[in-house]
């Protein structure tokens, strides 16, 4: 009684709403443009209202076909109850009084999809999933198909083919069923129906094979394939023999749909293929154990590029992809994968594989990561630098500090690779923070590694493809940290890691100017001329080949000298007497004749002659050369032939000063190159003697002391014995000291001036020199 009210609700609701559409899971479109033929049916487009997803929705008009109604009811009651993967897959339908709607998954007709007809893989396949679904039907549930034709099969986006057409579809156990009261219908088509159900009827079927009338079908199907309905000879060798045991007069002795798949997938058989075995592993991936998923993987990552595009971007790559993600294959699963993402376009590939990339980077299994890292060349390209930068970066990154060896080296090659990738912040900040960790890693391997990375990798020849690294570094980067990072690893006590950076520094060699060539880098390479390595002292002097050439390319454009002519103008105005003289020879000759003058003057009360005269009478240009007396006491510096005097230019100049110790700090000083260029390099690679670094002054006193400050500050802070006390020339000869210890004061205090004159003048030498250059 409940169910009678019930459909009698029905009823009238639906005649109330009339031609109002029904509430079902998707949204009907138009029709499309292929529509299967012999067909009850209309074919339209739809979409899923929850995931938006297409859907094909088959319609029936009960209007127009008024007499055919039952085969509609009958299409949709089995729909509903019948699920098998190679049958159309049912989402949703209902009947009206004017229509009755099957939502299915999105298909096309085969007869108009012809390529899935041509592709030898797609046909095979699909003639195994048929053969598959109508055992399942008429051995498994005991159902008579009775419509096995070209028109009833459907190709989904994969290229897989869906056995539709449910219409007449029965069970000998109903009492009439659809095969009985349609038989006009099934008998009309002569070439798909076996010749006792011809001369008889569909009645004829009680007494026969349940799989009789339908694996006769299934052969006519495989004619129609290969041959079409007039042509001959196509259909394969492997198939043949069971083409024609399935058309057999005898329907007791045509073979089951069982014995028909067996048969095929036996070794030779036409089912006997990688194409029709990948897909069934797939199908059955998760109830594989670890050693067979490994021997699929070796398998299918050879293969697949053979295999249909679209297969494999509808069918095998969302299987991958699901077995890696939630654990049930390892990282060998994205050799298959990653060979499918490089077969795709752009859009494909940013819909169906970079979200997987980025969600594996930040996997914990580091054979994922490895492998993630080594192919990183393969997909690279389809990255956009903002995803880069932003979700593939911070996660790869995690592998320079990881633990094991593998991980980081791995890490460390993929920068090469994805470098053009990354903003010029993470290059000049985030890699070179990495890069300079790693160079100190416990690996000697990764420490080589990592000077190859800068400019490239090494092909043959020993070549380096320059450019991978450093020319996305900005200039100053480039000027502050390459030279530093190479030299440093001339120092590495691991061979290749000193090939590596002689490689390095002559692959980058226009990074460099020429002042930084000859007072940095040139000594650095020069003691790997004599390496214990023959390979390296080979590389060491083709470097040094290289940037000697760049050095005499770079003298050669220089002037002949720095000193320029003076106008005379300026001449005329340096002889006047607001020049104070000397104007001639720039800041730096004023600077020394100051300084000489202040030496001079203060030593000279040290000084006297046999005569009596005053010994500041060396002073004056006048006086004879000869004359001149040296001053000879156990002093250390003591100056002879101290001063000469210009007389054509109108003005003083320093003369050489007859203290060799002098003479070298000020030469040092002058020539202060080395520092002003190596500044940035580490002190454990200066050199260690004079020998290595002859531009670095020795203190005569003080063998530690490093330059010309604590040079002098040494001999400040130490007494010197100056021997008997002359007479001064500017004291009174008729005063005689009252005490020795004010004697000794008065030699402090003048030392202390003398050396106070040589920093000033240093400094005003230096001063000197910048004005003049500008």
């Amino acid at each position: 009684m409940t169910s009678f009210v019930l459909d009698f609700a029905k009823s009238t609701l639906s005649k109330a709403l009339g031609s109002q559409q029904p509430n079902l899971l998707f949204s009907i479109g138009l029709p499309t443009s292929q529509q299967p033929e012999e067909s009850l049916w209309v074919l339209h487009t739809g979409i899923k209202k929850d995931d938006q997803q297409p859907v094909s929705v088959f319609i029936f008009d009960c209007n127009l076909h008024r007499d055919k109604l039952d085969l509609a009811q009958n299409a949709l009651r089995r729909a509903k109850t019948i699920r098998y993967p190679d049958i159309l897959r049912y989402i949703d339908g209902c009947e009206t009084e004017t229509q009755i709607i099957i939502g299915t998954e999105s298909v096309t007709p085969l007869i108009h999809d012809q390529s899935k007809l041509q592709d030898a893989n797609l046909v095979s396949l699909g003639l195994f999933k048929l053969a598959s679904a109508l055992k399942f039907l008429t051995q498994d549930c005991a159902l008579i198909y009775a419509n096995v034709r070209l028109t009833s099969i459907f190709s989904t986006q994969s290229g897989e083919w869906k056995l539709g057409g449910l219409d007449f579809l029965s069970s000998l156990k109903d009492e009439n069923p659809p095969i009985f009261r349609h038989a006009i219908m099934i008998s009309s088509q002569e070439h798909t129906i076996p010749p006792e159900v011809v001369k008889s009827s569909t009645s004829v079927l009680a007494s026969q094979p349940i799989t009789s009338l339908d694996i006769w079908g299934f052969s006519c199907l495989i004619h129609d394939i290969f041959n079409g309905q007039t042509g001959l000879g196509s259909i394969p060798s492997s198939m043949m023999s069971l083409c024609q045991k399935m058309r057999h007069i005898n329907p007791k002795l045509r073979p089951t749909f069982d014995q028909v798949l067996k048969s095929a997938q036996d070794k030779g058989g036409y089912f006997d293929n990688d194409f029709v075995k990948t897909s069934l592993f797939l199908e059955q991936f998760s109830l594989k154990d670890p050693h067979e998923k490994n021997a699929y993987f070796n398998t299918i990552n050879t293969s697949v590029v053979l295999f249909p595009l679209e297969f494999c971007k509808y069918k095998i790559l969302p299987e991958l992809i699901n077995a890696l993600e939630f654990g049930g294959a390892d990282a060998k699963a994205l050799g298959p994968i990653l060979k499918i993402g490089s077969r795709l376009d752009e859009s494909a590939f940013g819909t169906l594989i970079v979200p997987i990339i980025t969600k594996l980077f930040a996997s914990s299994d580091r054979s994922i990561r490895v492998t993630l890292c080594e192919s990183l060349g393969s997909y690279i390209g389809h990255l956009s630098q903002k995803i880069v930068s932003e979700k593939i970066f911070p996660n790869l990154a995690t592998g320079f500090g990881d633990t094991s060896a593998t991980v980081r080296e791995s890490t460390l090659k993929s920068v090469l690779v994805i470098a053009p990738k990354l903003s010029e912040r993470i290059i000049n900040n985030d890699i070179l923070r990495y890069l300079a960790k790693l160079q100190a890693d416990e690996e000697p391997g990764i420490r080589t590694v990592e000077y190859l990375l800068v400019v490239g990798n090494c092909t043959h020849n020993t070549t380096i493809c320059l450019g991978k690294i450093s020319i996305y570094m900005s200039d100053s980067i480039k000027k502050k940290i390459l030279s530093t990072a190479f030299i440093r690893s001339l120092h590495d006590r691991f061979p290749p890691a000193r090939k590596a950076g002689l490689m390095a520094l002559a692959a980058t060699i226009d990074c460099y100017d020429p002042s930084e060539i000859a007072q940095k880098i040139i000594p650095s390479i020069s003691p790997l001329i004599l390496d214990q390595e023959k390979v390296n002292r080979v590389q060491a002097l083709k470097n040094m080949s290289l940037f000697i050439k760049k050095l005499e390319s770079a003298a050669e454009e220089m002037p002949e000298s720095a000193v320029q002519a003076v106008p005379k103008e300026a001449e005329t105005f340096s002889n006047s007497p607001s020049t104070g003289g000397g104007a001639n020879d720039g800041w730096a000759g004023w600077a020394i004749s100051a300084m000489s003058s202040r030496i001079a003057t203060s030593m000279s009360i040290y000084d006297t002659k046999p005569d009596g005269t005053s010994a500041s009478s060396i002073l004056d240009p006048t006086s004879d050369e000869k004359n001149v007396k040296t001053l000879t006491p156990s002093t250390t510096f003591a100056a002879t032939d101290s001063f000469k005097f210009d007389t054509d230019a109108g003005n003083t100049t320093a003369g050489a000063f007859a203290n060799p110790h002098l003479e070298s700090a000020l030469a040092a000083e002058t020539t202060n190159g080395w520092d002003d260029s190596g500044w940035d390099i580490d002190e454990s690679m200066q050199p260690k003697s004079p020998v290595q670094d002859p531009t670095k002054m020795v203190s005569p006193t003080n063998a530690a002391s490093k330059d010309w400050d604590s040079w002098s500050d040494n001999w400040s802070s130490q007494p010197i014995s100056m021997g008997p006390k002359p007479v001064s020339s500017f004291s009174n000869t008729n005063l005689k000291s009252t005490t020795a210890s004010s004697n000794r004061e008065e030699e402090r205090q003048k030392r202390r001036e003398a050396l106070l004159a040589q920093r000033e003048a240093r400094k005003a030498a230096r001063l000197g020199t910048k004005l003049t250059e500008l």
